[in-house]
C-alpha cells in the first residue's frame, strides 16, 4: 500500500492524545530479524501500535528519541508517523510538535497502563485493551 493511501486511511484525529502509530520496520530497526511486540519481523513488515501521539518510534514512551525524529524531519513533507508526523497529514510541522509536547513524558507500563500525567478515562481504557508489550 502506498504511503499516501495509508495516511488517508489512518487520518482520524483523537482528542485524547492517542492514535494508531505505524512504521515500516526498516525505519524502526537497523538489524533483522527484529522483534516487535513479541513477534519476529523482517525488513518488509509494517508495524502498528495503539499508542500516544508523538511516539514516533512506537516504543510506548514519548521522550527525547521521539523529539529527535520530529526535529530531524521538521518542515518536511512526504513524511510518516515514524518521522514525527503524528497527525497523518504527511508533513512534520507545529501541529505534530504540539501533540508530542502534550504527551511528553508519558509511558506505557507492560500491562498497558499509562504512567506519567493523566489521560482521560476513555483513553486509559482503550490503551489497556489489547496494547501489545514491546520486547
Amino acid at each position: 500500500m502506498e504511503r499516501r493511501e495509508r495516511h488517508r486511511q489512518l487520518r482520524r484525529r483523537r482528542n485524547d492524545g492517542s492514535a494508531v502509530g505505524y512504521a515500516e520496520s526498516a525505519a524502526a530497526f537497523s538489524a533483522f530479524p527484529a522483534t516487535f511486540a513479541g513477534v519476529a519481523v523482517d525488513s518488509t513488515a509494517v508495524l502498528l501500535r495503539y499508542t500516544f501521539n508523538g511516539d514516533a518510534n512506537l516504543d510506548g514512551n514519548v521522550n527525547l528519541g521521539d523529539f529527535n525524529r520530529l526535529a530531524a524531519n521538521f518542515g518536511q513533507s512526504g513524511r510518516a508517523w515514524s518521522d514525527g508526523d503524528s497527525d497523518y497529514n504527511g508533513t512534520v510541522n507545529l501541529n505534530d510538535f504540539n501533540q508530542l509536547a502534550s504527551n511528553f513524558g508519558l509511558s506505557l507500563a507492560p500491562d498497558g497502563a499509562v504512567l506519567g500525567k493523566s489521560l482521560g478515562e476513555g483513553a486509559r481504557l482503550r490503551m489497556r485493551s489489547g496494547l501489545p508489550e514491546l520486547a
